[in-house]
């Protein structure tokens, strides 16, 4: 359906669609709509691979109350300082972490698993993907 936005201080997906348009995909009339809340996979102690840190409380490095929010529910991820800035990788495959960072994500293999890396400035503040390797 798309990526959450931030909307009236929540994040929030607005979609509308014409009756025609759920009758021609064959979901008219509705019978049930499904909201799923989900959370990324942890990262375990025994995966963090040399050059990153383990951390618990991503929240904490994130000034946007949108990004703190979405990163309350993150219970682990691995952190490098980078630059001028951090990276953040959050394992890559079924639920996907930072949901509103989506399109500023790089997922890279590191240390044999894949996962979606995010980088960051000093401040917190989301930064044009980066390439680690």
């Amino acid at each position: 359906m798309g990526t959450l936005a931030p909307e009236q201080g929540k994040l929030r997906i607005t979609r509308t669609f014409s009756v025609d348009s759920l009758h021609r995909q064959g979901v008219w009339p509705l019978e049930t709509v499904d909201i799923v809340l989900s959370y990324a996979a942890p990262v375990s102690l025994g995966d963090i691979p040399d050059g990153w840190s383990l951390i618990e409380n991503l929240s904490s490095l994130m000034e946007d109350p949108v990004l703190k929010q979405s990163s309350a529910a993150i219970r682990s991820a691995l952190v490098r300082r980078w630059r001028d800035g951090f990276l953040v990788a959050l394992p890559f495959g079924g639920t996907f972490g930072l949901t509103p960072l989506f399109c500023l994500c790089v997922v890279e293999s590191i240390a044999g698993k894949h996962y979606a890396v995010f980088s960051f400035n000093e401040k917190g503040i989301p930064t044009a993907p980066h390439k680690t390797k």
